[in-house]
């Protein structure tokens, strides 16, 4: 048997020999086989092109590697969006005003200043004299002074200036061999400490600490 001319694709044909039946040509040249017109049986000893299976589709790999990698393009999208956005902010006429204001330099209150109290010592007594030793607004200061002790004005009591936190001192001693003495201390007219003392050489002292 001889190929035909036209090379037609494999598959039955009409036999070329007249015979009512169908000849399988092989893409290249008829075979052998044969069946009857019309059949669609293939018959014995003709190749069955073999059945492949369905393709599967490729699995998508999974494993620590993989996970990695996806939490590192969620994280790195993340941090994208958040500088964007934040330039995006930086860069707003509104955002600009709203730090030129913020950075302005609001000037500081001043302190409230301390107010100012005034401390009264009172030296007294049915003693003469007395040796005292008193704290004030510039140190310690010593004198005998005659009782009862008064100001250069002739006033009872030496007054000064004190401050929260200041420590006032008096301390009063007997010159004489008999008498009493008696120190006090006033703030603001109110009376902080009072001692009195007696007999001979006798020492009466007061002292208070300004709260603060």
């Amino acid at each position: 048997m001889t190929a035909s001319p036209n090379n037609p694709s494999a598959g039955w044909y009409p036999d070329p020999r007249g015979d009512e039946a169908e000849r399988y040509w092989d893409g290249a040249s008829w075979t052998a086989y044969a069946r009857p017109a019309g059949s669609s049986a293939a018959p014995v000893g003709l190749a069955q092109s073999p059945v492949l299976p369905a393709a599967t589709p490729p699995s998508v790999r999974t494993g620590p590697g993989c996970l990695a990698l996806t939490v590192w393009i969620i994280v790195g999208a993340a941090a994208i969006a958040i500088v964007i956005t934040f330039a995006t902010a930086l860069s707003s006429p509104d955002s600009t005003s709203s730090r030129s204001s913020d950075t302005r330099a609001i000037p500081a209150e001043p302190p409230a200043p301390a107010p100012a109290l005034r401390a009264t010592y009172f030296v007294e007594g049915t003693a003469s004299s007395a040796s005292i030793t008193a704290s004030s607004g510039t140190g310690t200061e010593q004198h005998d002074v005659k009782l009862p002790m008064t100001n250069t004005d002739g006033a009872i009591g030496v007054s000064h200036t004190t401050t929260p936190g200041a420590f006032l001192y008096i301390s009063a001693q007997n010159r004489g061999d008999r008498g009493t003495v008696t120190c006090k201390i006033t703030v603001d007219g109110v009376t902080v400490s009072e001692n009195t003392s007696s007999g001979a050489y006798g020492i009466a002292s007061c002292d208070y600490s300004m709260p603060r």
